[in-house]
């Protein structure tokens, strides 16, 4: 069998490539693409519930889009707090 990024010959039952150190079937993920849009969308929408979330992620061996997620999620509560503060500003 051989890695599919580096093209090195790895043995059948390998879970990483030892030249590259990639996984030689390919990027697997044990979640669905709709699971983190889904994280996406509600660290969007709601905030609180992104955080909750982005933790999800992190236990799945998601850890690349649970930071993103949570940093999705704090951005849209300080947006929210701003947009918040300055509308009570004009009243």
């Amino acid at each position: 069998m051989y890695c599919c990024e580096c093209s090195s010959e790895v043995h059948e039952r390998a879970k990483i490539c030892p030249v590259c150190g990639c996984n030689p079937r390919g990027i697997t993920s044990d979640l669905a693409g709709g699971t983190i849009a889904g994280a996406y969308l509600l660290a969007v929408l709601f905030p609180i519930f992104g955080l909750i979330a982005a933790l999800y992620l992190a236990c799945k061996k998601e850890a690349a889009h649970g930071v993103v997620v949570a940093g999705v999620s704090l951005l849209s509560m300080v947006f929210s707090f701003f947009l918040l503060a300055s509308s009570l500003v004009a009243l």
